[in-house]
């Protein structure tokens, strides 16, 4: 694991927090189902961008095997 790797999880992890945060906040007068739904919600949409991130850098590299030619 290389150190780009390692600091894209910490700021996703802590940007999730964020995001996750600021949500249970905007939702705190409503019921826990509409905050659990908002951070679902949420939820999938960080894990689509980081499929399409993903698949992007997959198809970029080249050959189809993700070693970026190593």
């Amino acid at each position: 694991m290389n150190t780009n790797t390692v600091s894209w999880t910490i700021a996703l992890f802590f940007g999730c927090s964020i995001v996750f945060a600021a949500i249970r906040k905007l939702t705190e007068d409503s019921g826990a189902g509409v905050t659990l739904i908002a951070q679902v919600a949420a939820m999938a949409v960080i894990i689509g961008v980081i499929v399409l991130v993903v698949r992007r850098n997959d198809r970029s590299d080249g050959d189809g095997d993700g070693d970026k030619g190593e």
